[in-house]
C-alpha cells in the first residue's frame, strides 16, 4: 500500500510538471539521448511528443552546440557535481531561441544513470543584452568621436562615466581639441559646482560661456551645457555636461562685428555728410528752388535718412546678437522716461493727428524703477514709433503703465490695421515687418530688438489684439539696487 502510494504521488508530481511547469525539464540517458521531458519542451521544438522521442543532443541543437554541450555533459558523468551552460535550439520553423540550462546527474543506488537539466528560454535577454552592448558601443564610440567633452555626473559630484579625452580634460585639465594644452580649470570649480546643484536642485538645463587660460596664458572660450539627469527607480539624480570649445566661433564672431563696426563707420560719415548738404539746400543756402527741385531734394533726404537708420539698427541688432547687450542698471522715474519718448515723437503724432494719451496707475515710489535707463528707453521709443506709423489718422495713441504682481507693465495700445496671422505669430523675428502690406518702409528689426532688450531684463513682451485695437505689453520685472 505504501509503495503504490508513492508511485501515486510521484505520478500526479510529474503529472504537474508536465503540464504547468514553465520551465523546461528534461531527461537524457548516458548516451545522450532523450528518454523523458515536459510539455514545454516539446512546445519549445514545435514538435509532437513522438517526434522527439529517440532523439540525441545532435538532433535537437546546431551541431556547434552540441559538440560544446557533449563535452560538457560527458564531464557531469564521469565527475558528477552540476552546470551551468547555455545552449541553442533551433526550431522547425527555423525560430533560433537560447536556453540557459542547468544539468545535473541522475543516481540510482550509487550509479549514474542519466542526466536532469533544467532549462529557462533566455532568448529575449539575451538579445536585450546584445542591443545593450551595440547601443553601448555606438554610444563610446559617439564619445570619442564626437568634438566635446561629456561626462556624467551624480548629485555628489562624483563622476560617473566619461570619454577617453574627458578623462584628459577633467583629470589632467588638457583639452584635446586645442593641440592638448593644458588649460587652467580651477578658478571655474565653485562656479561649476553651484551651476550643478541649480540643474540638479531645479531640474533646469544650464547653457553658459566661460573662459580659460592655456599654459601659454592664450584666453579660450568654451560652452558649457548642463542637463539633469532622474532616475526615479534607481533613486539617483544626476547631470550630463558637454563641454564645446567656441574659440573659432568667438574669433569669426569678432572678425565680423569688426568688420561691420569699420563699414558702418566708412558709411556713417559720407551719409551724414550727404543729409547735411541736402537739407542746406532745402533750406535755400545755395539759391532758390523750383517746387519740383524741392520735391526731389526731399525725396533723396527721406532716402538718405532711411540708409542711416537702416545702418544703425543693422548694427545695433548684430552686435544684441552676439552678446554686446550689457545691461547698466540706474534709478530714474518712468513718467520722465515715456514723456521725453512722447516729445520726440509730437512730430509724427502730429502728421498722423494721432493724440497721445497716458495714463499711469503707479504711486509715486513706484514709478521710481531701478532697470537699463537707455535701453528701455529704446524699447519705448520703439513701441511708439511703430504704434505711431501703422496707427489710423485721428485716432489716440494710449500709453499705461501699472504695478501687476512684481512686474512695472507698460501698455501701447494704438487703432489700425488687424495684423495678420503670418505676421502676429512671427512678430518679434528678425526681419519680420508688415510695412510692405501696408505701403511703408521698415525693416523688422525694432520689435526684435526690443524683445532682446526685455528679456535681458528677465521679462516679457507680447501682443494683444482686438479687431482694430493692437496693445504691445511690455513687462519689466522690480528690482532692488
Amino acid at each position: 500500500m505504501a509503495y503504490n502510494r508513492i508511485i501515486s504521488s510521484e505520478s500526479f508530481l510529474w503529472d504537474v510538471i508536465d503540464n504547468y511547469c514553465e520551465d523546461i525539464i528534461t531527461i537524457k540517458d548516458k548516451e545522450l539521448k532523450f528518454v523523458a521531458w515536459n510539455k514545454a519542451f516539446a512546445t519549445l521544438l514545435n514538435k509532437e511528443y513522438s517526434e522527439i522521442d529517440g532523439c540525441d543532443i545532435y538532433d535537437v541543437y546546431p551541431y556547434k552546440t552540441a559538440v560544446e554541450a557533449e563535452v560538457a555533459f560527458k564531464d557531469l558523468l564521469a565527475n558528477g557535481g552540476s552546470k551551468s551552460v547555455t545552449v541553442e535550439v533551433v526550431r522547425d520553423d527555423g525560430q533560433r531561441r537560447l536556453l540557459k540550462q542547468i544539468a545535473t546527474p541522475i543516481i540510482k543506488e550509487g550509479v549514474v544513470s542519466g542526466i536532469l537539466s533544467v532549462s529557462r528560454d533566455v532568448t529575449f535577454e539575451e538579445d536585450l543584452k546584445t542591443q545593450l552592448m551595440d547601443m553601448n558601443s555606438k554610444f563610446n564610440t559617439l564619445l570619442e568621436h564626437v568634438p566635446m567633452v561629456i561626462y556624467m555626473k551624480d548629485d555628489q559630484g562624483r563622476y560617473l562615466t566619461t570619454s577617453k579625452y574627458g578623462k584628459k580634460f577633467l583629470e589632467h585639465s588638457i583639452d584635446p581639441y586645442i593641440g592638448n594644452l593644458e588649460i587652467e580649470l580651477t578658478e571655474l570649480e565653485d562656479i561649476t559646482k553651484e551651476e550643478d546643484l541649480k540643474v540638479i536642485e531645479l531640474n533646469e538645463t544650464v547653457v553658459s560661456e566661460k573662459t580659460a587660460i592655456d599654459a601659454k596664458g592664450i584666453n579660450h572660450w568654451y560652452r558649457v551645457i548642463k542637463v539633469p539627469v532622474f532616475r526615479k527607480k534607481a533613486g539617483m539624480n544626476g547631470l550630463v555636461t558637454m563641454v564645446q570649445n567656441i574659440d573659432a566661433e568667438k574669433q569669426n564672431a569678432e572678425q565680423q562685428e569688426l568688420f561691420l563696426a569699420e563699414l558702418t563707420h566708412d558709411m556713417k560719415n559720407p551719409i551724414l555728410a550727404q543729409i547735411s548738404c541736402l537739407e542746406m539746400m532745402l533750406k535755400g543756402s545755395f539759391g532758390a528752388l523750383t517746387p519740383e527741385q524741392k520735391e526731389i531734394l526731399e525725396i533723396t533726404v527721406e532716402s538718405s535718412k532711411y540708409m542711416k537708420d537702416l545702418l544703425y539698427s543693422i548694427l545695433k541688432s548684430y552686435k544684441y546678437d552676439n552678446g554686446a547687450l550689457k545691461l547698466e542698471y540706474q534709478k530714474f522715474n518712468v513718467d520722465t522716461l515715456i514723456n521725453k519718448c512722447m516729445n520726440e515723437a509730437i512730430g509724427l503724432a502730429s502728421e498722423k493727428k494721432i493724440e497721445f494719451v497716458y495714463n499711469s496707475t503707479l504711486t509715486e515710489d513706484e514709478k521710481e524703477i531701478f532697470a537699463d535707463k537707455k535701453h528701455l528707453r529704446t524699447v519705448v521709443s520703439n513701441m511708439i514709433n511703430n504704434g505711431l506709423s501703422y496707427g489710423f489718422s485721428d485716432t489716440e495713441y494710449t500709453i499705461t503703465t501699472a504695478k501687476k504682481d512684481n512686474n512695472i507693465v507698460f501698455s501701447f495700445e494704438n487703432t489700425s490695421p488687424a495684423i495678420p496671422e503670418d505676421i502676429k505669430n512671427h512678430i518679434f523675428d528678425k526681419y519680420v515687418t508688415g510695412a510692405n502690406k501696408y505701403h511703408k518702409i521698415g525693416f523688422g528689426l525694432g520689435l526684435y530688438i526690443s524683445k532682446k532688450i526685455v528679456d535681458e531684463h528677465k521679462g516679457r513682451i507680447y501682443l494683444t489684439t482686438n479687431g482694430n485695437k493692437n496693445t504691445f505689453v511690455v513687462e519689466i520685472p522690480c528690482v532692488s539696487e
